[in-house]
């Protein structure tokens, strides 16, 4: 009997040492497996060593352009880092279509922008000349409250409108994406109402800083009804409710 016994308890020594070995190893998984949450991400105060330092090397850049294009016009506006309209520039174009000159110049002066990232969304024709605009996106959200222009004349780049500006950070959102259906649903207050989509996009308030925002597509379907809504990322604050077309 005592060495059943002993037996027995080894028996259970070892399966309460099994359990706590696998509750280990889960643990630390599901460590590895998590993700950031986002209040261990960066403030914008703390981003902001980032944003003098690119502003540092685009005064440089600025500088480069306005000696390498003296008859240029290159202004800049308080609220966006970098150059915000550039008129007379004249440069030469290298490309064989009006999309692969605009793409050129995107790729070569990349530092125009930052962080960010620019596109070509569409090129407009005409009489004499081509419009090429240009969407941002910056950590992979796009970014919804201003765009860039190209204009392009015999070849030649003439002038940059430039609303993107350049960014050094994008600072996330810190509600969920349950949380911005709730209060989109609320903010409506319409009856049969859901949420048809959903996007993460970024708005920049000030130099430098892109904000995560949310932007919801909303439907009434028995009226036929949509409206899009836009959301602060920080804490939910309605940016703007806009009505679809009714049919």
């Amino acid at each position: 009997m005592p060495i059943n016994a002993d037996h027995s308890l080894w028996l259970k020594y070892l399966t309460k040492l099994s359990y706590l070995l696998l509750l280990l190893v889960v643990l630390n998984n599901s460590k590895l497996d998590a993700k950031p949450s986002i209040s261990s991400s960066i403030t914008p105060e703390q981003a902001y060593p980032n944003i003098s330092k690119l502003e540092s090397q685009l005064s440089k850049y600025i500088e480069k352009l306005k000696k390498t294009y003296p008859h240029a016009m290159i202004r800049q506006r308080v609220d966006r880092l970098g150059i915000s309209l550039m008129l007379k520039l004249n440069l030469e174009l290298v490309g064989e279509t009006i999309t692969e000159k605009a793409q050129n110049f995107i790729t070569s002066h990349q530092q125009l922008w930052g962080q960010a990232k620019v596109v070509i969304a569409k090129v407009d024709a005409r009489k004499d000349h081509h419009i090429v605009y240009l969407k941002g996106e910056i950590q992979g959200r796009p970014i919804l409250n201003q765009d860039s222009k190209l204009m392009i004349k015999n070849g030649q780049l003439v002038h940059l409108n430039n609303g993107i500006g350049a960014l050094a950070y994008l600072a996330e959102a810190k509600i969920s994406g349950e949380q911005a259906r709730k209060l989109a649903i609320g903010v409506l207050s319409k009856q049969g109402i859901n949420i048809a989509s959903i996007l993460k996009g970024a708005v920049s308030y000030e130099p430098g800083i892109a904000y995560e925002i949310y932007e919801l597509r909303v439907l009434q379907p028995e009226k036929l009804r949509t409206w899009i809504v836009r959301l602060d990322g920080r804490d939910g604050a309605i940016i703007s409710v806009k009505s679809g077309e009714q049919q």
